[in-house]
């Protein structure tokens, strides 16, 4: 089966609130743009190089969360 669609709030809510903090103009990780292109990034993020700035992030790269977050990526184009 498909996995189930994310609830776009819910994942604005991280982005805005988490995400945003390094993922904006003058941000340490500036380069990268949160939209539906970098969605295919998101598991190198967490587990590749750049793990050690998202570890603390669980609940926004598994589960429900991860939906959410693609959801509202996905919105951005």
């Amino acid at each position: 089966p498909a996995p189930a669609a994310g609830n776009a709030a819910a994942g604005k809510t991280t982005l805005t609130g988490t995400c945003a903090t390094c993922h904006t103009p003058g941000g340490a990780a500036a380069a990268v743009v949160l939209n539906a292109a970098a969605i295919g990034k998101l598991d190198n993020a967490y587990t590749g190089g750049p793990k050690a700035y998202h570890s603390g992030f669980k609940k926004a790269f598994e589960g429900a969360g991860r939906a959410d977050l693609e959801a509202a990526m996905t919105a951005i184009k």
